[in-house]
């Protein structure tokens, strides 16, 4: 106990010579610091525990109905509980969202809007035949309701269907409709995949219904198509026109792509602007299909019979019948034979082979986009390039810019060759020598842009300005630096300074300070907090000698 009492007294005593040592400033810092985090502690205390319990969604998007059987359920069970103020989402404590949503989930509260199969629960001996019908298409209705409301855009949903009474002959029978209206959530959308999933969910969940007899609409009143019936139902000049955007589109990179490759050669060959070429195709966009078979007649053999007969031996010959033709010589007695032998020899072979038929299919596509014909358009300007001689008299290029017909051949050679034309199957190529017009050829030189390495040189000059003005001011810098030298009159030592100078033995900040002399105000001697402390003093009490202490600082 004792020496807890010391510890006390020990801590005590070092914040009350903590507070003592500190100026007003200081204080006032420490004070303002304690109220903050007082604040902010009993800040915190209320916002953990002075609010109530957390509050998370049980249940959303409820219908009147549903949301009347939640509301009753938790009355029952003591939760407290939130209504959202549209009425369809309910909020319970966080700690029971997990039990009361399983049990909501057992006994089957919520049934989602409309009447499901939950219809036929309740037996009705007394129903007709044609109660049982409605009844069951207000089920399948209800239920087709719940699953589209399930889908994330769906807020709401409605669903109609129309079953025709059945007819004797079947080509008077009336097909089966069948009607969604949708409300989407805000800033939710059906694309045309889930336009079409929705109608396939419909069309498959009622007997006898197509999917062309299902229509729906959204809470704007717009039908909402699939993507294949969209494409199917939008106009033939839509169609064609975006189809006629997209092959122009081909074209012109297929041709643009062709004559930059052609046009690079020759301005690296001839010189730049001393030829001009152009390309057009035609291009079919038509998709061709061709299925064939191929029969191959020696193919796999499946089996193979070989059969060998040979006799070889004696046999009795046969004589011709003599006699009298007639009744008595075929019914009385018989002409009797010669007995005589002869010898018999023959071979027989035959041989079997089955083969098995090999077939080949061949599936052939033409895709869309085939280039049937290319034509090249080449114009070389056959002038004779002209320079400047030190006398100014303009003479004869040399001979490779002065084009010659065979010089004109090997163009087209070399066109040819680099376009991958077929003038077989139908593509051209014109290649012609004129002369340019020197006007527009001078226009050219005078407006075109000087480049080094393919950089304009407008760039480099500017780059290499911005360089120059760099290592101009570095060196200006590094100048001025060497240039400096410190000045040798410096104000000498003056103790009688120190005597104009308040005395620093009255201030408590500088009480105890070791190694301190009065009336010396040696900055050797003081701390940086004693200095500031001393110059405001100073200040404060005789500001006329603020100077005399710099300069006696200076002189130190």
């Amino acid at each position: 106990m004792e020496q807890l009492r010391a510890i006390l007294a020990t801590l005590q005593a070092r914040i009350l010579n903590f507070w003592a040592g500190q100026s007003r400033q200081g204080r006032a810092l420490v004070t303002g610091g304690a109220i903050a985090a007082l604040l902010a502690l009993v800040g915190f205390g209320a916002l953990v525990f002075g609010r109530g319990p957390s509050y998370s969604t049980l249940f959303s998007n409820l219908s009147t109905s549903d949301a009347n059987a939640v509301l009753g359920h938790l009355k029952a069970d003591k939760v407290p509980y939130h209504i959202s103020l549209d009425g369809k989402s309910i909020s319970v404590p966080s700690a029971d969202v997990s039990a009361e949503r399983i049990a909501i989930a057992g006994t089957g509260l919520i049934k989602g809007a409309g009447v499901g199969y939950e219809i036929f629960d309740r037996t009705n001996f007394g129903m007709t035949q044609f109660q049982e019908r409605i009844d069951k298409t207000r089920a399948i209705e209800g239920e087709l309701e719940r699953t589209i409301n399930g889908l994330t855009p769906v807020e709401a949903s409605r669903v109609s269907i129309v079953t025709p009474d059945h007819t004797l002959y079947s080509d008077s029978q009336e097909p089966t409709t069948a009607s969604v209206a949708i409300k989407l959530r805000p800033g939710q959308g059906l694309d045309g995949s889930q336009v079409e999933g929705i109608t396939m969910l419909v069309a498959r969940s009622v007997e006898g219904l197509k999917p062309v007899n299902v229509t729906i609409v959204n809470q704007d009143g717009q039908i909402l198509l699939p993507t294949q019936v969209a494409a199917g139902n939008a106009s033939a000049q839509d169609n064609a026109l975006q189809l006629t955007q997209e092959q122009l589109i081909a074209k012109e990179r297929y041709e643009s792509s062709l004559q930059q490759s052609i046009q690079s050669m020759l301005d690296s060959t001839l010189g730049k602007g001393r030829a001009v070429a152009r390309v057009s195709t035609k291009m079919s966009f038509d998709v061709n299909t061709s299925d064939g078979k191929i029969y191959s007649p020696q193919g796999t053999v499946l089996s193979a019979q070989s059969a060998r007969e040979s006799y070889n031996g004696t046999q009795p010959a046969q004589r011709a019948a003599v006699g009298v033709p007639g009744t008595t010589s075929n019914i009385g007695t018989y002409q009797a034979l010669q007995n005589a032998t002869t010898n018999g020899r023959y071979n027989k072979s035959k041989t079997t082979t089955n083969y098995d038929i090999s077939v080949q299919n061949i599936k052939h596509i033409d895709a869309p986009g085939k280039v049937l014909q290319t034509s090249v358009a080449v114009l070389v300007n056959s002038t004779p390039q002209t320079t400047t001689v030190a006398g100014g008299t303009p003479a004869i290029a040399a001979a490779p810019y002065v084009l010659t017909p065979a010089n004109v051949t090997q163009i087209r050679n070399v066109v040819i060759a680099a376009a991958g034309l077929d003038l077989a199957a139908g593509d051209q190529v014109s290649v012609e020598a004129i002369p340019f017009n020197p006007a527009l050829a001078q226009r050219t030189v005078a407006s075109g842009v000087t480049t080094v390495l393919g950089i304009p040189l407008w760039v480099l000059l500017a780059i290499g300005g911005l360089g120059l003005l760099g290592i101009v001011g570095f060196l200006a810098t590094r100048a001025r630096e060497s240039s400096f030298v410190p000045s040798t009159d410096l104000p000498s030592f003056d103790s009688s300074l120190t005597d104009e100078l308040p005395p620093f033995e009255e201030h408590p900040l500088l009480e105890g300070a070791p190694g301190l002399s009065a009336p010396m105000r040696s900055t050797a001697d003081m701390t940086r907090e004693q200095m500031i402390e001393y110059v405001t003093t100073v200040a404060q009490e005789s500001p006329d000698s603020i100077g005399k202490l710099v300069k006696l600082w200076l002189a130190e």
